[in-house]
């Protein structure tokens, strides 16, 4: 009934869906018999889902909201989740999660950076376009090697763009839990077309433990 071609994510039992009508939380506690619980159709446009403990960060028309998502005591959807923080975006088209920041794919506008340390106060912490050379950012995917983290990037007719977020040789500081960001582009890979979307590596928790 409500599905598109939306954005889809999951937490514990719930998957959440972005539809034409809005932002969809489905109840899939039995696989078998998966339940509508809520419709958000305040949330238009929805282009990227990511949810990280209590909140669901979602770029769509407005650009980047979080919504509290607190489950009930009884483990069921609250049925009055909403939206507590929204910080507006032209163009947001995608969003990776990562301990206590936000990567948004924001199109001509590049890498936006959110603070996300405080979900109802969401703070743009940095926009990065390495000079221009990012025009047309249509998703991001976030990877850790080593000591160091990688925000790779979908650039339409710019390709593949691999930006290095810290660097042990730059900032000795990076070995915290949750570094404050310092993008620099480092690489670009030349793609047949227009780059338009990143896979997602293999997930192992270090990303968003």
């Amino acid at each position: 009934k409500y599905v598109d071609d939306g954005e889809v994510a999951r937490l514990g039992r719930f998957v959440y869906i972005g539809c034409k009508v809005g932002l969809v939380v489905v109840d899939v506690d039995d696989p078998q018999k998966p339940r509508v619980v809520s419709v958000m159709k305040s949330v238009k446009g929805v282009r990227g889902i990511a949810v990280q403990f209590r909140y669901a960060f979602v770029a769509c028309d407005t650009g980047l909201v979080s919504i509290d998502i607190t489950p009930n005591a009884d483990g069921t959807f609250p049925k009055d989740a909403k939206v507590v923080s929204q910080l507006e975006m032209r163009d947001a088209r995608s969003v990776y999660v990562a301990r206590t920041y936000a990567y948004v794919a924001g199109g001509r506008d590049g890498l936006m950076i959110v603070d996300i340390s405080k979900p109802r106060e969401l703070r743009l912490q940095q926009r990065f376009t390495a000079e221009g050379r990012i025009r047309s950012a249509n998703d991001v995917q976030i990877g850790i090697t080593n000591a160091s983290l990688f925000a790779y990037i979908a650039d339409g007719p710019g390709g593949l763009r691999v930006v290095q977020l810290t660097a042990p040789e730059r900032d000795s500081r990076i070995f915290g839990w949750s570094p404050v960001p310092d993008p620099v582009l480092i690489a670009t890979g030349r793609t047949q077309g227009r780059a338009r979307s990143v896979s997602r590596g293999l997930g192992r928790g270090r990303d968003g433990d």
